[in-house]
């Protein structure tokens, strides 16, 4: 990936420790950091964690979701533990976009209902 890091940090999918051999898309916000874009499509893309193989479609906050191990967000958890900074920085970033995209809550509908006699 042309995320790494440094040589030693290669993704699984790697041989020889060259790197991998698909062509990634560079990240547009600070979650697509912590994994390789491998397409694009109307605000939806196709990831690649590089910890641990795992392939996902979806948004920051399913990658967030992927790599914090959050359940419930039709991700598989990332395998691969985060070191300290990297997992308060994923917080901080899950607590910004919780603020951002505020879930709505149930919808109430009110009928005209006749009142009886």
């Amino acid at each position: 990936c042309p995320d790494r890091k440094t040589k030693e940090h290669v993704c699984v999918l790697c041989t020889n420790n060259e790197g991998c051999e698909m062509q990634v898309l560079r990240p547009n916000n600070s979650a697509e950091h912590y994994v390789c874009i491998i397409e694009r499509h109307n605000g939806s893309s196709k990831y690649l964690c590089p910890d641990c193989g795992h392939r996902f479609q979806g948004t920051p906050q399913r990658i967030i979701a992927h790599k914090l191990g959050i359940h419930g967000r039709g991700v598989a958890p990332c395998k691969h533990e985060l070191k300290e900074q990297e997992q308060a920085d994923l917080k901080k970033m899950q607590d910004e976009m919780a603020h951002r995209f505020k879930p709505r809550g149930p919808r109430i509908h009110t009928a005209n209902v006749p009142e009886s006699a």
